[in-house]
């Protein structure tokens, strides 16, 4: 209600489950011819079906399902422009950190492969009411273009979601389940050299492995390059 009288938008959809709240939210926005009520689950919802994109998201998103919206948002990138959003702080935090940080993560690498991620401001849990146990946080992401393909997406985030499950260890280690070769650290390590020069650009490459050891364990895994790189299915 509030953007539709800011004008900020040609067309507005807002999205709601509840029952109950759609019949309130109908009657509420029944006298603003642009916006349109979808009834349905945002964890689902997708953006193809709403008409001609892409579209720009903004919500303050349920904190226990937050994380999965925004992948699911992301999935259906070629139909995103960006998206406005509210996290938990910490989840922003994480969401927004750079590499080396002890916040860096799956969700740092996979966001901010896809989009450009800038935090905007933070909530204090005192302009709610009743007010949570945590403060919050408006972030930014800003799909890249041209979009990610999906192929290349996948790759690295069977990647990145292995090297990270065991941070402890040197990739080599960490991915020789993941990746065709195991059991053979030669084919595994040509195998992760291929998906990083595959997805990742020349500046980007040693971020996957900034901290520490998982560093020097894709400088050693490069030693593999010369030989054909195997497959990633």
């Amino acid at each position: 209600e509030a953007l539709a009288s800011l004008e900020l938008a040609g067309r507005i959809i807002a999205v709601e489950r509840d029952r109950d709240l759609v019949k309130v939210l109908r009657q509420r926005l029944d006298h603003l011819a642009r916006v349109e009520l979808v009834e349905d689950n945002a964890l689902t919802l997708q953006l193809e079906g709403l008409g001609q994109g892409p579209f720009s998201v903004v919500g303050n998103l349920p904190y226990n399902i937050s994380s999965p919206l925004l992948f699911h948002l992301l999935d259906q990138r070629q139909w995103l422009r960006a998206a406005t959003l509210m996290f938990q702080k910490e989840v922003a935090n994480r969401i927004c950190s750079g590499p080396g940080s002890k916040q860096y993560g799956v969700p740092s690498v996979l966001c901010q492969y896809v989009a450009r991620v800038n935090h905007c401001f933070t909530v204090p849990r005192g302009c709610f009411f009743p007010s949570p146990r945590v403060d919050s946080a408006v972030i930014r992401l800003e799909i890249k273009q041209p979009v990610v393909s999906e192929v290349d997406y996948a790759r690295l985030a069977r990647v990145v979601k292995a090297g990270f499950s065991a941070r402890r260890k040197t990739l080599r280690k960490a991915l020789s389940g993941a990746l065709p070769g195991q059991g053979h650290p030669g084919l595994a390590s040509q195998t992760l050299v291929g998906v990083l020069l595959a997805v990742a650009p020349a500046r980007q490459r040693l971020h996957v492995g900034a901290a520490g050891r998982p560093r020097h364990a894709l400088a050693r895994g490069a030693a593999h390059a010369r030989r054909p790189l195997a497959p990633v299915p």
